[in-house]
């Protein structure tokens, strides 16, 4: 049905990031809800091959292990989120993780998968108001999702580094790269809590 809408001129998309999965869709505008509920229905039930999940695997091991050979610049952005965010994991350790995964726990995990979810979308182009809500309803009711609790939202939380200086030096592991990067930080605390009208 995927292969069938895209000839029609659709197209969907998926990814996902510590703040969780992101869906999109494209196409003209009087088939996106169709769009939308096929997917959403087909989330938690598409056959996951075992040559799919393979190639997969390898593709992500691949691009894990190309991040180290990054400019130097782009390795400093990466071990200062590494020393500042939580929860935060690092190349080595999700390389790591990709050599124990197996496709069971995989479809157990596609089975169970968004039991509770907070929907936020944006719908762009042309498009109505009465038509953008009818195409997130669909959506919603497709993945069948209980309203997640505020308190479960996923937060990423900053370290507070210790007052003074604090000193990271790390050395490229692509022994081929001349260049070399210092990132300056500046922490200066966090907003101030918003003024009451």
């Amino acid at each position: 049905m995927a292969y069938e809408a895209a000839r029609a001129g659709l197209g969907a998309g998926a990814g996902v990031s510590w703040q969780g999965l992101s869906l999109s869709f494209s196409g003209y505008d009087q088939r996106l809800p169709e769009l939308a509920e096929l997917v959403g229905d087909a989330l938690r039930t598409f056959p996951i091959e075992q040559l799919a999940f393979e190639r997969q695997r390898d593709g992500l091991r691949r691009r894990l292990s190309g991040l180290e050979q990054r400019q130097p610049v782009e390795l400093c952005s990466y071990r200062r989120n590494l020393a500042l965010q939580t929860p935060r994991y690092t190349n080595a350790q999700l390389a790591a993780e990709i050599e124990k995964v197996t496709l069971p726990q995989v479809r157990a995990l596609q089975a169970r998968l968004l039991p509770e979810l907070e929907l936020e979308a944006l719908v762009a182009g042309n498009v109505a108001a009465e038509q953008a809500t009818a195409l997130v309803a669909k959506l919603q009711a497709a993945l069948g999702s209980k309203p997640l609790p505020p308190s479960r939202r996923p937060v990423r939380r900053v370290r507070e580094l210790r007052p003074g200086r604090t000193l990271q030096q790390f050395v490229a592991t692509n022994a081929d790269e001349t260049n070399s990067a210092t990132e300056v930080y500046f922490q200066v605390g966090g907003d101030p809590p918003p003024h009451a009208c």
